[in-house]
């Protein structure tokens, strides 16, 4: 006998899945320094992001996904911390010989030329 899922099953999956997409989008960006490409790949990334919202919010308003609000010392404390690995990024940038500014997209660590990067 096949089980048939619900309403919530199939909208939690659908969020696992808008979520898996952004992301997979957003990993093929940075690997790529083609402008055409890269915006293409932004612009997919935002599209299934605001997908994404949309369930969750369907979720929300069924009560099928409430997650904890978070305080503003939570998202002081989160800023600090991603602040801090830019910083560390940074300076392991410069020890492996490049100038690269974090974010820019520009400039490799010379262990990391290969096919993507020329």
């Amino acid at each position: 006998m096949t089980q048939m899922l619900t309403d919530k099953e199939i909208l939690t999956d659908c969020l696992v899945s808008q979520k898996r997409l952004a992301h997979d989008y957003l990993a093929c960006a940075d690997h790529t320094d083609d402008p055409q490409l890269l915006q293409v790949l932004m612009n997919l990334s935002a599209e299934e992001q605001q997908t994404r919202l949309q369930i969750f919010q369907a979720m929300q308003q069924r009560g099928w996904y409430n997650p904890q609000p978070i305080s503003p010392q939570q998202v002081q404390q989160a800023q600090h911390n991603f602040s801090q690995a830019q910083q560390q990024l940074y300076a392991q940038s410069h020890t492996y010989g490049t100038a690269a500014v974090p974010g820019s997209g520009q400039g490799h660590p010379s262990w990391a030329k290969g096919p993507m990067s020329q």
